[in-house]
């Protein structure tokens, strides 16, 4: 089997190029007979002549998340070809079902319609429309699974770990105990309304040791967080490639949810710090109902979290000895090489077309 990637440059896509597009094809290479190929996603919509040579010989085409304008029409000139095509959607890509005027801001600005001789219609619409084009769909969780399963057939292919990001990181000298938070524009709202920020404005007056590091892609949020500024550490500029090494600095693992989107959420922010041996907690909800028999899940209520996180910040010696043990076990099991097989075998359904096709379910 040949499998050629389709990834774009885009901001909006780009998370999904580095964990889902890239670390697959190296692993691909790596640990299997089979074939993977890189093409961009501009060569792609123009038909260049590596276009055409790379989709020529595949068999199978996966494009990185993008299903708007002139990618659909690229997606039919090689469905018209008997070429097998899917779409690998990632947890923070693409409208939510519901959302009849969904806004996506990209590099462009942002985008509520699209308007072509025949009409207008939404991205909704038009995301939907391309989902009946392709042949499949993989996306990281089961809720996402239920949004598109509707529209096409759609398998869970869980984000899994390109284990050397972690092992060759360190736990790094410091001093005081360093809580650490991925914050991205689609949960900042989790933030301020699930009363973790009430908890941590109760722990930094309780604890002066107390740090709060934040990284994503959200420059400004940690300085304007309302927490005291000598317990707040910032990281500015932070690439996908180089925070895993700002997690040697981290004690405690935040993973907060809120709301319809966090629903769909990946596993990976967890899986990341248990690889690391890092004690976390996160909010209850279907991303991480898997791992809770390693780690802490709580309600989203300011006294919950302030009270565990208490425990964890006076006993954070005891609580990473026990994330070392079968968290970190379990963690560094769910690499990418150890689950390779996992990925080729959905890939290997959709070409033999070996599924339910009723229930739209692996």
């Amino acid at each position: 089997m040949i499998v050629t990637f389709v990834y774009g440059n885009t901001v909006d896509i780009l998370p999904g190029r580095e964990w889902r597009c890239l670390p697959v094809m190296r692993s691909i290479h790596r640990l299997s007979e089979h074939g993977a190929r890189l093409l961009d996603l501009d060569a792609f919509i123009e038909n260049t002549p590596e276009a055409q040579q790379l989709c020529s010989d595949a068999d199978l085409i996966v494009l990185q998340g993008n299903l708007f304008g002139p990618v659909l029409a690229a997606v039919q000139r090689w469905k018209a070809r008997d070429k097998m095509v899917i779409v690998d959607i990632e947890d923070t890509y693409g409208p939510l079902p519901g959302e009849s005027e969904p806004t996506v801001v990209g590099e462009a600005g942002p985008r509520q319609k699209t308007c072509a001789p025949e009409g207008c219609y939404t991205r909704l619409e038009e995301f939907r429309w391309g989902l009946r084009l392709v042949d499949g769909a993989t996306v990281p969780s089961i809720r996402r699974q239920e949004d598109w399963r509707s529209s096409t057939n759609v398998f869970v292919l869980p984000d899994y770990l390109e284990l050397e990001r972690y092992l060759s990181v360190v736990p790094a000298p410091h001093e005081g105990v360093v809580i650490g938070l991925h914050v991205d524009k689609r949960n900042v709202k989790a933030i301020y309304e699930n009363g973790l920020l009430e908890a941590l404005q109760h722990l930094c007056a309780a604890r002066s040791e107390l740090k709060v590091l934040t990284w994503g892609d959200i420059p400004d949020f940690t300085a304007e967080l309302p927490l005291p500024a000598e317990q707040k550490l910032i990281l500015p500029g932070v690439t996908l490639n180089q925070w895993p090494g700002h997690l040697a600095y981290v004690d405690i693992g935040l993973a907060p949810l809120y709301g319809r989107f966090d629903e769909r959420r990946s596993w990976l922010r967890v899986l990341e710090f248990m690889a690391m041996r890092i004690p976390w907690l996160a909010s209850e909800g279907p991303p991480y109902y898997e791992l809770r028999p390693y780690g802490w899940l709580m309600p989203n209520q300011s006294p919950a979290w302030e009270r565990v996180l208490l425990d964890m910040i006076d006993h954070n010696q005891e609580y990473r000895a026990e994330a070392a043990s079968e968290p970190y076990l379990y963690g560094i099991g769910q690499s990418l090489d150890e689950n390779i097989h996992k990925v080729l075998d959905i890939y290997g359904m959709i070409l033999n077309r070996n599924y339910i096709g009723g229930d739209r379910f692996p």
